[in-house]
Parts: structure tokens; sequence; C-alpha cells
């Protein structure tokens, strides 16, 4: 798969060509997201040192969150919206990184399980 800028339209193409493989490899990777976030996303965004150092740097409950989340997101094929500022500040300016999941599961004997909502990551300076 290619590397996409971690920017909104960058998140953007990255879903969707994740969300062309088969339900297999999508499981593949949403457990990669899960089992190791900070890698996954080097691997599938072009990160800078400053932000590979900034996701190294971060509390490891927000990663975790953040893990869990992406994963289950992209398991379930759930819309994935990235917020942020193009082009990024200079990396000396502060920044805040939010995760919010809008997530709503249903169970039933006759529909089974079924995912609703959205994931979205917000940056801000």
């Amino acid at each position: 798969m290619q590397q996409q800028p971690l920017t909104p339209a960058g998140v953007t193409n990255k879903t969707t060509e994740l969300y062309a493989l088969s339900n297999n490899d999508l499981l593949a990777q949403a457990n990669l997201v899960r089992t190791d976030f900070i890698t996954w996303m080097n691997t599938n965004f072009v990160l800078n040192a400053s932000q590979l150092s900034w996701l190294n740097g971060v509390d490891t409950r927000w990663i975790a969150y953040a893990a869990f989340s992406t994963g289950f997101a992209l398991e379930n094929r759930l819309p994935v919206i990235f917020d942020a500022p193009v082009p990024l500040p200079p990396a000396s300016i502060s920044k805040m990184a939010k995760v919010e999941n809008k997530f709503k599961v249903e169970y039933s004997q006759i529909t089974g399980f079924v995912p609703h909502g959205e994931l979205g990551f917000t940056l801000t300076y």
C-alpha cells in the first residue's frame, strides 16, 4: 500500500484504499493498528521526524485508545475523519490531539452485530 500524507485528504485516501481490501486483509490491517499503532502510522503515512517524535512521546494511554478506536473503525469500515490545519504549523508550536469516537453498536438475533458511527482525530495548535 502507498504511504499517504498525514492530512485530511491523505487520511481519506488511506481509508478508501483500506476499504477496497477484502474483509480478511482489512482485519489484518486493523489488528496491526491495534498491536502497534505508531509503526502502522509510520508505515502508512509520510511522517516527518517531528511527527514521529511526537507520536513516540505521547502518553501510552492516548496511544492505546487511538489504536483501539482506529482498529475498530477500520475493521467495521466506519468513516475516519482527520481534522488538522494544512500546512501544519512549525514543530515548535504546541499541539493538542483529540480522538473522538462516535461509535454505536447494536446486536440482535436477527441482524447480528451492527456497528454505526465514525472516528474523528483533531489536531489543534
